[in-house]
């Protein structure tokens, strides 16, 4: 109980005070202020980091799988087979769905990075704090070491170009030979979204269709990785999987 006030009376002052944050001035500069300072801090953020767990769970039942375990399936076997051996960053993890998934895998270390407090708040209490290092940062330019897996769920759709490059960049060079860039995000080729939603929601979507394969195409190439990318549902969901040599 005094957890959840202490979120609640966070979440009164972030939003009454937005610029209170330090993640809410230069440090956000890939964030569009109509969806995700409202939507990701303060009292919007908290309400949606509240709501989240119960819209993946309507989620995963109708469509019949979870994305993230589904993703983990696209790893090489090699690291499929090392799980415990593997140092994992989850970037945009919000309530830390992704993280879980590492988690119930039993992934020796895994930092979980969001620019969010109430998510990252949520995430500490409904997730696996003892396996799990939550950390407050912008990610497309967080601290990444040397690593073995980078995971970023339906993040990419949310930044603009510039946010897609500099945070490839940024993970791509701190893969471990052999390491792996899991994207999970929607499929460019949407069927499910309005243009209503897009044009009032999602004010990155389209340059995310428009860019995101070449820029990960041509990321790949620069920082040596094999490259592939597979529907797991088509017109919803898709990933890439990227494998540094």
């Amino acid at each position: 109980m005094f957890a959840l006030l202490a979120i609640v009376s966070t979440a009164v002052t972030g939003f009454m005070d937005p610029a209170s944050s330090k993640y809410t001035s230069a440090a956000l500069s890939h964030r569009h202020p109509r969806t995700h300072l409202v939507g990701n801090h303060g009292l919007g953020g908290f309400l949606q980091a509240m709501t989240l767990p119960l819209f993946w769970e309507i989620v995963d039942r109708s469509v019949g799988y979870n994305v993230c375990d589904v993703a983990l399936t696209k790893l090489s076997p090699r690291n499929r087979e090392n799980f415990h051996k593997l140092t994992a960053y989850d970037l945009g993890c919000g309530i830390g769905r992704f993280s879980v998934a590492l988690a119930r895998q039993n992934v020796k270390s895994i930092k979980a990075i969001d620019a969010s407090e109430m998510m990252l708040s949520f995430a500490k209490m409904l997730t696996y704090p003892h396996k799990i290092k939550y950390l407050q940062e912008n990610v497309v330019d967080a601290v990444i070491d040397k690593c073995d897996l980078v995971v970023a769920s339906f993040l990419m759709h949310e930044l603009p170009p510039s946010g897609h490059r500099l945070l490839l960049e940024n993970a791509l060079r701190k893969l471990k030979s052999g390491g792996q860039m899991l994207v999970v995000d929607a499929d460019p080729d949407n069927t499910v979204l309005s243009r209503a939603v897009i044009d009032t929601m999602e004010p990155f979507f389209d340059e995310y269709q428009a860019s995101f394969v070449d820029t990960c195409k041509e990321l790949s190439r620069i920082h040596k990785c094999h490259y592939a990318y597979e529907k797991i549902d088509e017109g919803r969901c898709v990933v890439w999987i990227l494998t540094k040599f």
